[in-house]
C-alpha cells in the first residue's frame, strides 16, 4: 500500500481502524484519511495527530474539525 496508494481502498476494515498504520498511510498520502473509518474519523486525537502529520488531510475531515482551533493552526 505505501508504494501504491490505489490499493488503500481495498484494506480490510481492520487495518482502516487501526490508529498507528492509518497515521504512517496518512504521514504518506493524505487521501489515506478518506477512507479511515468513521470512528478514527470522528476521534479528535486521531484527527489532530493526521494534521501534526499530513496538513493536507484537512480536506478531508469532518467541519465540526476545521473550526477547531488547535487542530485548523
Amino acid at each position: 500500500v505505501k508504494r501504491n496508494p490505489v490499493l488503500i481502498n481495498n484494506l480490510h476494515n481492520k487495518y482502516l481502524s487501526d490508529k498507528s498504520f492509518m497515521l504512517s498511510l496518512i504521514e504518506l498520502y493524505d487521501i489515506a484519511f478518506y477512507f479511515a473509518t468513521d470512528e478514527l474519523k470522528q476521534d479528535r486525537q486521531f484527527v489532530l495527530d493526521c494534521m501534526k502529520n499530513n496538513g493536507l488531510c484537512y480536506t478531508y475531515m469532518d467541519e465540526k474539525f476545521k473550526t477547531d482551533i488547535e487542530i485548523a493552526k
